[in-house]
């Protein structure tokens, strides 16, 4: 089996960072194949519609199309892009955020390419599907929960908050709530904050916070790290977003935190949000004002015994990785015998 695997968005300076790449790493390693990222620029940018995914790659992707069996679309939404139009062999599409209460219509260039979709929170799957006539189910995202030990927090009268999805965009260190946490850190003096960044707008963030005054109390790791001792050092994990398009609906940091004992800060829009608040493992929050994010900080940290004990005992096996490779195989194969 040899499976083409897409992204529609620049490719980051380090793929091995990014949760949603890291996915397709663990489908080439099991089933082969090749990643590419088909945005047309090596930066977002507001002003490029996302139709334009792929079309400066026509000739390369119809060569691709007559070596491989099928392709894997990562989309953060139903697929609209006319390059699909270029290749014969299926496709099966990822929709990797929520998609809350926004119209879903399927363009004409999805189908007849796209035979399956899956969703990335379960709450989308009757809406996808009557909206677009295409099968749809929901494959919870996969997460090495063996490498993730869970243990007591870091002791002393610091409170350490490790910080999850970085920015594409300058105008997302506020829609992913960045600027909002470094406001909050200025406000509760033991409050220490720890990025993980991919790379991208590293400058950015390093002068806000030289503007907030922060210095030692923020952390910025930029290279490969060992995420599951990191997690011991931390007390909590931060995954923000202001609309569901923005992160994946369960982010890979936050699983991640949840495997290994930590409670999470995250927002409502995300499909995470109803584990979170069911399981009682967080704290989430309906608004990214910084009155809202501050209270949602202080609602952590004066709870946090209770909030970290309900994330100890949390029950993560359906997010194995090993569930997550077993379900697109049977996806894959269902494709190429529908094909």
């Amino acid at each position: 089996m040899k499976i083409a695997y897409h992204f529609m968005v620049p490719e980051p300076p380090r793929p091995e960072l990014d949760g949603a790449v890291q996915e397709a790493l663990w489908l080439r390693e099991r089933f082969g194949g090749s990643i590419s990222f088909l945005y047309p620029l090596g930066r977002f940018s507001r002003l490029v519609p996302s139709r334009l995914c792929g079309l400066g790659s026509i000739g390369r992707l119809r060569k691709l199309d007559r070596g491989v069996d099928l392709h894997h679309l990562f989309t953060p939404s139903i697929p609209n892009y006319p390059f699909l139009a270029a290749l014969r062999k299926p496709c099966i599409c990822t929709v990797q955020t929520s998609q809350g209460e926004r119209t879903l219509r399927a363009p004409a260039s999805t189908k007849p390419r796209v035979v399956r979709l899956v969703a990335s929170d379960p709450r989308d799957v009757p809406r996808l599907e009557h909206s677009t006539g295409i099968p749809t189910i929901w494959i919870p995202p996969g997460v090495d929960t063996g490498a993730f030990r869970r243990s007591r927090p870091p002791k002393g009268g610091d409170f350490s908050l490790l910080v999850g999805s970085a920015p594409w965009t300058r105008r997302q260190f506020s829609t992913k709530g960045i600027d909002q946490l470094l406001a909050a850190a200025r406000a509760i003096p033991r409050l220490r904050l720890v990025f993980l960044w991919r790379g991208v707008l590293l400058h950015d963030l390093k002068a806000r916070i030289d503007r907030a005054g922060l210095g030692t109390r923020v952390e910025v790791i930029t290279e490969t790290t060992d995420v599951a001792r990191l997690l011991t050092r931390v007390h909590a994990v931060a995954v923000l977003a202001d609309r569901p398009q923005l992160i994946k609906a369960f982010p890979h940091s936050a699983l991640e935190a949840l495997a290994a004992g930590r409670p999470v800060l995250t927002s409502s829009v995300l499909g995470l949000a109803d584990l979170v608040s069911r399981q009682r493992a967080g704290v989430v929050l309906d608004s990214l004002s910084p009155s809202s994010v501050l209270a949602g900080l202080q609602a952590i940290m004066e709870n946090y015994e209770v909030l970290a004990e309900a994330a100890m005992a949390l029950d993560l096996s359906e997010f194995s990785r090993t569930r997550f490779l077993d379900a697109y195989g049977r996806i894959y194969r269902d494709a190429l015998r529908q094909a």
